[in-house]
């Protein structure tokens, strides 16, 4: 989850909550072969964290280009 919000923040600076990093994770690495070349749509939500949290929490090692 980690990884996933530090990914949002630096390649969208989006800070989004746990839930939404939640599922970006899971469509980056376990769905994402499944689903490439398909239409997907996620809702980005980042109303229930604040800055200094996601900031606390978000890993920018993430490995995602």
């Amino acid at each position: 989850l980690r990884r996933s919000m530090g990914f949002l923040l630096r390649a969208m600076k989006f800070a989004v909550e746990p839930d939404c990093a939640a599922r970006t994770a899971a469509l980056l690495r376990p769905l994402l072969e499944q689903l490439r070349g398909k239409h997907v749509v996620l809702v980005i939500c980042g109303s229930n964290i604040d800055w200094a949290t996601n900031e606390s929490q978000a890993e920018f090692d993430d490995g995602i280009d």
